[in-house]
Parts: C-alpha cells; structure tokens; sequence
C-alpha cells in the first residue's frame, strides 16, 4: 500500500491548486470521460475533439513544456517519470512519445 506525506506547510495558494485540480478532475472524468477515466478514453476524446476542429494543441504547449521539463529533463526520463506507475493499458509508448517530442 502508497502511503502519501503531504508537506504540513502547504501554503494557501497549493492548497487551493488541489482543490482546484480535485474538482477539475472529477468535473472532467464524470461529464467528459462519461466516468471512465483511462488512457484511451481520454485519447478516444482528444481525437474527436481534433477530428471536430475544436481541439487547439498549440494553446497547451506551455503546459506540454512544464511535463516535458519535469518528467524528459535533458533528453533523459527523470525519476518523476517512474513516479508516474504506468500501467499496460496507460499507453505508457505514446506518452515517452509525446514527452520526449517524437510524437504530438
């Protein structure tokens, strides 16, 4: 069993993003992801979303840096990538693909 340790100083503003990030995420996988939060769900999302023409990558790329620094820092995976615990079904291919920028 993970046993989890949050930092007991936790400032009020990463408080909040928690918060914020806990209630996103169950908004998201509830109504988008019809409460079936996987890999290929939200993959199965994102190509209907770009097949539609509503999906606009280029607005995330700042957010797609922030990853690729933290988990592919100078071309290497760092330990925050093991951290992750893929699964088989988590496409774990796709997402080095997607980290290290062979794939988009």
């Amino acid at each position: 069993m993970i046993v989890w340790e949050l930092p007991v100083n936790l400032s009020e503003a990463e408080r909040n993003a928690i918060t914020d990030f806990s209630l996103l995420w169950g908004f998201f996988e509830s109504r988008v992801l019809e409460a079936n939060g996987n890999a290929s769900r939200i993959c199965t999302v994102v190509d209907a979303w770009h097949s539609s023409g509503i999906l606009v990558p280029d607005l995330l790329d700042q957010e797609l840096d922030y990853f690729r620094q933290r988990y592919n820092a100078n071309g290497r995976f760092t330990h925050h990538f093991d951290n992750l615990l893929l699964r088989p079904p988590d496409r774990e291919t796709m997402v080095r693909g997607v980290l290290n920028g062979t794939e988009y």
